[in-house]
């Protein structure tokens, strides 16, 4: 079976791989890694990717108390910069449930930017039973 370079590198693009190169050999040769590194096609990351955030928001749209919160895109309006109404919390808390419970490491350097002066503003919204 004779494949074309041009089809060798329509797999390697595929598999999310850089094409460059002119010779034969050498797109054969990083087909091999691919092979042997077991690297997916692209558009199956993409769809499993998908799977998993979906997911992912679906397990995360709660409070500690077990109540089930409405995704943030339905809350429209109510935002307020006033928060008066949230319960202290220290930073041990915010690490148990991020870290711990949500299994979501990177989400603690939203702390880093706050500080850091990269986010420039928080908004607190009540929710109430209307909207769960």
């Amino acid at each position: 079976m004779i494949i074309k370079r041009l089809e060798l590198k329509n797999h390697l693009r595929l598999h999310g791989q850089y094409v460059t190169g002119q010779k034969k050999a050498d797109l054969v040769e990083r087909l091999k890694g691919i092979k042997i590194i077991s690297i997916k096609n692209v558009n199956e990351l993409k769809s499993t990717d998908e799977k998993c955030t979906s997911d992912r928001n679906k397990h995360r749209i709660g409070s500690s108390l077990g109540e089930v919160l409405p995704d943030v895109n339905v809350l429209k309006s109510g935002w307020t910069k006033a928060f008066h109404k949230l319960p202290t919390f220290t930073d041990n808390d915010i690490y148990n449930c991020i870290v711990l419970r949500m299994k979501s490491k990177r989400q603690l350097r939203s702390d880093i930017f706050y500080h850091d002066r990269h986010i420039h503003s928080i908004e607190y919204h009540d929710v109430t039973e209307n909207y769960s």
